[in-house]
């Protein structure tokens, strides 16, 4: 499935618990990712997103929450994805803590603070251009 940038893409699956493996092609898109614990409006969501041009991984918490005191900032690792190469982000979202492997050669690990009930959404961000997904897949973890 190809998608243009500037498009938000709801995946079929909603929730605080989840396991994300996506699989990306670049194409011309310069950033692609995911949104997770997205409200329906937009207004709360973290995104993972992969930036092609400075090579570089991020998680950008700025709307993470909509509590004033809560921490906002990016945390980000450098990432070179050769020429041809695929991009596969592999999520672990466990209700606050977000984990995501880039490759099998990155990890990343925040907290978040989603304060909206309906902050359960999960979607694919494309920027400057259209990327092709190769693969999606999506699970639900069972809480203790």
């Amino acid at each position: 499935m190809s998608f243009r940038g500037g498009d938000f893409h709801p995946l079929d699956v909603h929730g605080d618990s989840l396991e994300i493996k996506v699989t990306f092609r670049l194409g011309a898109a310069s950033r692609v990712g995911l949104a997770l614990r997205r409200s329906p409006d937009g207004a709360e969501e973290t995104r993972i997103l992969y930036n092609d041009i400075i090579r570089e991984v991020s998680i950008e918490r700025q709307q993470s929450s909509l509590e004033a005191d809560t921490q906002r900032d990016t945390h980000t690792a450098l990432l070179a994805i050769t020429a041809g190469e695929a991009l596969t982000m592999h999520v672990f979202l466990d209700r606050s803590i977000v984990e995501v492997f880039v490759n099998e050669r990155l990890c990343l690990t925040t907290r978040i603070y989603p304060t909206r009930a309906d902050s359960l959404g999960v979607g694919l961000l494309a920027e400057g251009g259209t990327a092709l997904i190769e693969k999606v897949d999506c699970w639900e973890m069972k809480g203790s």
